[in-house]
């Protein structure tokens, strides 16, 4: 079998019926096309596999594992199952435009001092209209200053190259569920390179039943802890200012915790 250039890694619990399809479609819709697709599934309810019926393509990989695990732990094992020289990570209920491994597999050719590519973000709710929208910094410095605030990397829009993986290690339970800030901060502080791409090149899903809204106050907890970690001796006044915020959320209600967030970190649409 040819070894694909390109890994998608996908991890997943308890699928969508219908925003899981959306995602793979996705997948196999891209203008790219030397890549494989791993999924990496803990026992759920209702399988992912039987939601992927129809697709007949030898670059889907699918993994069942024998028991619940975690998302870090599901994530590296896609790792570890990767074949390709640049490795994305995608989420099982987001969507990708059909440009986007073309956009930054280019980007990173063209710029071999960079390690890590994401993009900007459209934000959709659960019927796929735009809600919103997620701008992030463009260049190095800028997405590691503002990594003392925020995780300024949309997790489901990465690529980065394996070499990364092999000298950082992967994704870490102890993070969880801000795992994603965890690692990239990790990378930050030891000298990884990062770019995001200023165009929204994947469609993030926002709706009630998902990770991102269950976990919230979870992912507040652990944010802080990553900040306490990696940036607090840089933090600026701003910087520091918004660590107190976070924790003042911690004792509001769940709904108005959702909320706020939603509106300080994607606005609104316009």
């Amino acid at each position: 079998m040819t070894t694909p250039l390109v890994s998608i890694v996908v991890p997943v619990f308890e699928p969508h019926p219908s925003f899981f399809r959306q995602a793979i479609d996705s997948l196999f819709a891209q203008t790219f096309t030397d890549f494989e697709v791993i999924i990496v599934e803990d026992p759920s309810t209702a399988q992912g596999r039987a939601m992927l019926a129809g697709i007949d393509d030898p670059r889907l990989i699918y993994i069942l594992n024998q028991e619940r695990t975690s998302l870090p732990r599901q994530h590296n094992r896609g790792l570890a199952e990767a074949r390709g020289r640049f490795i994305c990570r995608f989420d099982a209920d987001d969507i990708c435009e059909p440009q986007r491994l073309e956009r930054e597999l280019a980007f990173l050719h063209a710029n071999p001092g960079i390690d890590v590519v994401g993009s900007w973000l459209t934000v959709i709710d659960e019927q796929g209209a735009v809600v919103g929208s997620r701008r992030y910094p463009a260049d190095h410095a800028s997405i590691v200053a503002a990594m003392r605030r925020f995780n300024p990397v949309a997790n489901s829009t990465v690529m980065f190259r394996r070499e990364v993986y092999e000298r950082f290690g992967g994704w870490r339970d102890s993070a969880l569920p801000a795992q994603d800030y965890e690692w990239y901060s990790r990378l930050g502080a030891g000298g990884a390179r990062f770019a995001n791409l200023e165009e929204p090149l994947v469609r993030y899903r926002l709706h009630g039943g998902s990770i991102k809204s269950s976990q919230l106050r979870g992912t507040i907890r652990t944010t802080i802890d990553v900040k306490r970690t990696y940036w607090l001796p840089q933090m600026d006044m701003t910087s520091r200012a918004m660590l107190w915020a976070e924790q003042a959320l911690l004792f509001l209600p769940s709904w108005l915790v959702l909320k706020l967030f939603v509106a300080i970190r994607y606005g609104r649409r316009t």
